[in-house]
């Protein structure tokens, strides 16, 4: 029998061991391709970020940055409002960046080499224009603030007890005009009841000019007619001031050049008191003309003065 080498080869090729040799062979040798194909597509690139005040162009320094996508990172940015990233796998990423005082900023990149990105953020945060200081205080023995025509102008007062808002500590409040009104410099509140009164207001004086409005805080009584006393009725003892100072609805706020509030006990000059005076200087000389309007949910005010001279 004569065998030819073609015969040998096909025998060859189709031994069970030999087929196994030639697969692993081919196999070890794509692998490799196939990996540098995916490493092609998938490079590594950096990403380098600038956090920006969008009005002022100011750095936000430590700025919270989120980064996802392939991978996600977390950082902030450093005191120059920068942040650097090395070795990001090349894709779509969503960054996100947080700021006290700012709108979240948030937007879509793709990657795919080397990239600079500002980050612009909008402020959110709520600013005065413009602070004005509508009263001020003396430097001596006692505390007093001087509260002048300009701050008045600014509030708007309906009664004086308005004016005592623009004193340190003190609450804004609706007025109140159905009830006395009564000053308090030294005191957390204002006793009501029988026998008892406030000692602010039995001892703080009121002048008008220089003039004293009342000789110690209105101390007298009335009666309804029947030989009743109206303190004793409780139907009209809130609209008394007896034993307990100056109802200040009557007071008026308009014509007023400045108020001076002394707290605590101050000069003999001033007379007699035990707490505090509230010295009130009227507009004096030739003025034009004045005339003010208010109204609100409560009351209606109107109000006209003029200045006059006379040789």
């Amino acid at each position: 029998m004569v065998f030819t080498s073609r015969n040998i080869d096909s025998c060859y090729l189709c031994d069970p061991i030999v087929k196994q040799i030639v697969l692993f062979v081919a196999l070890m040798a794509i692998t490799p391709l196939s990996t540098s194909a995916r490493g092609q597509t998938s490079p590594l690139v950096s990403l380098r970020l600038l956090v920006l005040d969008k009005s002022t162009r100011e750095t936000l320094i430590y700025a919270q940055v989120e980064i996802s996508g392939a991978k996600t990172y977390n950082a902030v940015t450093n005191d120059k409002g920068e942040l650097f990233i090395e070795s990001i796998p090349s894709g779509e990423y969503r960054i996100k960046s947080k700021y006290i005082g700012y709108a979240d900023w948030e937007q879509s990149v793709s990657l795919s080499a080397d990239k600079i990105l500002t980050i612009e953020m909008e402020s959110n945060r709520t600013l005065l224009d413009e602070v004005v200081v509508t009263a001020t205080e003396s430097a001596g023995m006692t505390s007093s603030s001087l509260i002048d025509r300009k701050a008045m102008q600014h509030l708007q007062p309906v009664t004086f007890t308005d004016i005592l808002e623009l004193l340190p500590g003190r609450l804004s409040k609706d007025p109140a005009l159905t009830g006395v009104n009564l000053i308090s410099l030294r005191q957390s509140t204002i006793s009501d009841t029988e026998n008892q009164y406030g000692t602010s207001s039995l001892g703080t004086a009121f002048l008008i000019d220089g003039v004293p409005l009342s000789a110690n805080a209105d101390m007298h009584s009335f009666s309804r007619g029947d030989g009743v006393s109206i303190s004793g009725d409780e139907a009209y003892r809130y609209r008394l001031t007896t034993n307990r100072g100056i109802d200040m609805r009557a007071l008026s706020t308009d014509g007023i050049d400045h108020v001076e509030i002394i707290r605590g006990i101050p000069s003999v000059r001033y007379g007699d008191l035990t707490s505090g005076v509230v010295n009130i200087e009227r507009k004096k000389g030739t003025t034009p003309l004045s005339l003010r309007f208010l109204a609100n949910g409560y009351s209606k005010l109107f109000a006209a003065e003029k200045g006059f001279r006379f040789d």
